[in-house]
């Protein structure tokens, strides 16, 4: 049976409490849950709008189907790095799940966002829960997950998208329920095996529960055992099978290639100013407000460790080369959790006489209201137009009439679509080129070279003309323009250009020309 740790008496109603119930805190309790309830139904509106679009809404979703349909066939995940195949850095759980998706319901993106929606429902589903088991109220607990919901576009509109974010963060706050309200050496089990299936989704999890974990041994000692060696466990033998099916390369991609990236992304107060101050600053003090009432209390030093967690790991990964705001998913969620509960504090302690209450239930709803306002967006700027699906399959006719092979270095996910194979993803070797090894990186470029001095391929199709190969490229093939009109492609993707500029092998008379 899962209880909290200590009961907090804040939502015990008085008959005093319920009959002073003002029209200004019925207004104020309305207008919060109806903000929170909207911004989560706008963001399934806008999932559902986005969920069979058939090109990428994100940089990185043609490079994570091209990883599913290596699961789908039966190929390995983490091969030795070459120009035809390299991992993206992340460890492959959300990969079987999607690939089980893909098997139902077939190849493209739509499978893999079904797999992100899902989790992302259970993520709002375990967020409400924390916050109404600490006995905080539904109306709190609904603002909790309308909160996560409404930093959609802060963290990058990821949320529902073919990536591995949003089934991880699904099992890590599943993790961090079961450590904070579980009592049995069952219940620890359970939470250690969800934090392994977190940490094989995304290896960011490591650093992220590390301070959970040293709550647990320094708080409550009884409940450690089970937890750290379920989790310990897991981990070493799920380690010691991708070890032997890999040949060790896991390792590499998902462990020594991002320890070694520099730390010249965003800079390293970024994460602090563009999204902490910059697009949660009412949160923050109400997180900051709740850590500091209760700061002697073993629960107030849980919801400490568990910022302390995802705010670090949010931090490092934005500053670190090619880092992204979806990096700010993690600690959005836990600020979700803890500003949550000082929004109740505030509302309880400064509610309990009769004059103060109408006065702080303005000042909570005002606040709230502020904050919405903050994180508001565009809710049809994230759907790609109808015409852009189009002119994406006025491209592929195009490539497809090319009788050998084409490649798209920044969509290869497109490859399939036409008869055609998918290869190596560029920001897998910007990755790669990141790295202080040598003989890895000049393995790599020799084989991309000697691709392109030999002509492997009929055409090769760039996002953009600086490209770092591109004089490579001049030697062997002719540029011969654009393939779409000025606007033609506005609305492909969200966030990052579509392959535009056509190449074709000096012998080849292009198709159709």
């Amino acid at each position: 049976m899962m209880r909290p740790e200590v009961e907090d008496m804040a939502d015990r109603k008085t008959p005093e409490t319920d009959a002073g119930r003002s029209p200004v805190v019925i207004a104020v309790a309305a207008l919060i849950g109806a903000l929170s309830a909207g911004f989560l139904l706008l963001y399934v509106a806008v999932a559902l709008a986005r969920l069979r679009y058939p090109f990428e809404l994100q940089w990185g979703e043609g490079l994570i189907l091209d990883h599913v349909r290596r699961v789908v066939a039966g190929l390995p995940l983490y091969p030795p790095p070459s120009l035809d195949f390299l991992a993206v850095l992340y460890l492959p759980f959300y990969y079987y799940v999607a690939a089980i998706a893909c098997r139902a319901l077939g190849d493209g993106f739509a499978p893999l966002r079904l797999v992100s929606l899902i989790a992302s429902l259970g993520c709002f589903g375990l967020i409400f829960e924390i916050v109404r088991r600490e006995k905080r109220g539904a109306l709190w607990a609904l603002f909790a997950a309308g909160f996560f919901a409404a930093t959609y576009r802060a963290c990058g509109d990821w949320l529902d998208v073919a990536r591995v974010d949003s089934l991880f963060l699904l099992f890590f706050l599943a993790a961090v329920a079961l450590v904070r309200f579980g009592e049995s050496a069952a219940a620890g089990v359970a939470a250690g095996l969800l934090a392994a299936v977190a940490t094989l989704t995304k290896q960011t999890t490591l650093p992220a529960i590390a301070p959970i974990l040293c709550w647990v041994v320094v708080v409550r000692r009884r409940r450690a055992l089970p937890l750290l060696a379920t989790y310990f466990a897991a981990l070493a033998a799920a380690a010691a099978a991708l070890d032997r099916a890999s040949g060790g390369w896991v390792w590499r991609y998902c462990f020594v290639i991002p320890a070694q990236q520099p730390f010249n992304g965003h800079p390293p107060w970024a994460f602090w100013t563009e999204f902490v101050l910059g697009q949660t600053p009412v949160a923050a003090v109400a997180v900051a407000a709740h850590l500091v009432a209760g700061r002697r209390r073993a629960t107030t030093w849980f919801y400490a460790a568990l910022l302390a967690g995802t705010g670090g790991i949010s931090w490092l990964t934005y500053t670190k080369a090619q880092g992204a705001e979806n990096d700010f998913l993690t600690a959005a969620a836990a600020m979700a959790i803890v500003a949550a509960l000082g929004f109740a504090d505030a509302a309880k302690r400064f509610s309990e006489t009769a004059p103060r209450r109408r006065l702080a239930a303005a000042a909570i709803g005002a606040a709230c209201l502020v904050q919405f306002a903050l994180l508001r967006y565009d809710a049809a700027a994230q759907v790609p137009r109808l015409a852009a699906a189009a002119a994406g399959a006025r491209l592929l006719q195009t490539l497809r009439a090319f009788p050998g092979e084409v490649f798209i270095p920044a969509h290869g996910y497109l490859g399939p679509f036409i008869g055609k194979r998918s290869y190596s993803h560029v920001a897998i070797w910007q990755d790669i080129f990141l790295t202080p090894d040598t003989a890895l990186r000049r393995t790599l470029a020799a084989e991309i070279t000697a691709a392109f001095d030999r002509g492997r391929f009929d055409a090769i199709v760039l996002d953009g003309l600086q490209y770092p190969y591109l004089q490579v490229i001049l030697t062997r093939y002719r540029y011969m323009g654009e393939l779409f009109r000025k606007g033609e492609t506005d609305g492909f993707r969200v966030q990052a250009p579509w392959p535009n500029f056509l190449f074709v092998r000096n012998d080849l008379v292009p198709p159709g020309r």
